[in-house]
């Protein structure tokens, strides 16, 4: 009996540490000590949901329309788009998807650790800003691209792809 209430009471003495532990993390993260914590964490999260669904869309482009018509063009005698056409539509979308890959790896990478050290999100964009440089090729081409696109959608070849 002795051992089973010496066993009962450790229990009860290791549930009391953890109650008082978690609230003690409770009171602290709602501290106005904590809210700048609070706020760079927040900013993360949005940062790193922002890149999931960039990269979502960027994927699909790929998936549905970059590979598509890249692989028809290389297997199709009457191609719907040109080797230049459709270098100047996508440009350097596949770089920039896998650049955006890497950014959103390491901003998880960064809230995975948010609490065993300060966040470092400014390191992360400092270490991707060079490469930022990929977007005007991108924005010096898109007058072009949109005219490549304006003339490919009188073909009804690629119409109908772009439809589907």
């Amino acid at each position: 009996e002795e051992q089973a209430a010496r066993i009962i009471q450790r229990c009860v003495r290791s549930w009391r540490r953890k109650r008082l532990f978690r609230h003690i993390v409770w009171e602290y993260s709602h501290s106005e000590e904590a809210k700048p914590s609070r706020l760079r964490i927040s900013l993360l999260q949005g940062l790193i949901r922002s890149e999931k669904q960039y990269l979502l869309t960027l994927g699909d482009i790929i998936q549905f329309y970059y590979a598509p018509l890249y692989t028809e063009k290389q297997q199709s005698q009457t191609e719907m788009i040109s080797a230049k056409e459709h270098q100047t539509l996508f440009s350097n979308l596949t770089v920039i998807f896998k650049l955006h890959q890497e950014m959103y790896e390491d901003l998880k990478e960064e809230f995975k650790h948010w609490c065993l050290r300060p966040l470092q999100i400014g390191q992360v964009f400092q270490k991707f800003a060079p490469f930022f440089k990929l977007y005007l090729t991108y924005i010096n081409c898109y007058p072009e691209s949109k005219k490549t696109l304006l003339n490919c959608l009188q073909r009804p070849k690629f119409a109908r792809f772009i439809q589907q």
